[in-house]
């Protein structure tokens, strides 16, 4: 039995149901998303959960596989994607909606608009990373990557 099988078999004996929800972003608003997840806390004196670029990366890559494995499991009741603004792509039990609808949203392209927004909030950070105490040099190769993607994808 897969881990993940293990504390869903538990739940599910002891009578609740199993729900899969998968987040569908393409990576480079997921990279820019955790870029201002860091520096929002850290401009403002929080504590700041600084994740490397390759953590992120990896995980992203394994996205699709693990998708799938979560429709393909049996131990799951219910499946739902949704959108980084909450809007729901796919609410119910078939697992090849699932994944598909996860698929459309992982891999769309970003619209004229979300692209000038991911520039201007990539400016944002770029303001917060002069700051001193509060840039990091660890986080030059990210924003890097996500120019060359918003470029790339102009």
């Amino acid at each position: 039995m897969a881990p993940f099988h293990v504390p869903v078999q538990f739940m599910l004996d002891a009578g609740r149901l199993a729900y899969g929800a998968a987040l569908a972003v393409p990576p480079v608003l997921s990279r820019l998303a955790m870029l201002e997840r860091y520096y929002r806390d850290r401009s403002v004196g929080l504590p700041a959960r600084w994740t490397p670029a390759e953590a992120h990366d990896n995980a992203v890559a394994n996205l699709p596989a693990t998708v799938r494995a979560v429709a393909a499991s049996l131990l799951v009741d219910r499946l739902t994607v949704i959108d980084r603004d909450g809007g729901v792509l796919y609410d119910g039990a078939d697992p090849d909606m699932f994944a598909g609808q996860w698929e459309r949203g992982f891999h769309r392209p970003l619209s004229a608009v979300e692209t000038a927004d991911a520039r201007m909030r990539l400016a944002r950070i770029g303001s917060l990373r002069s700051v001193p105490g509060v840039g990091t040099a660890l986080s030059d190769p990210v924003v890097a990557s996500i120019r060359r993607s918003l470029d790339d994808l102009a």
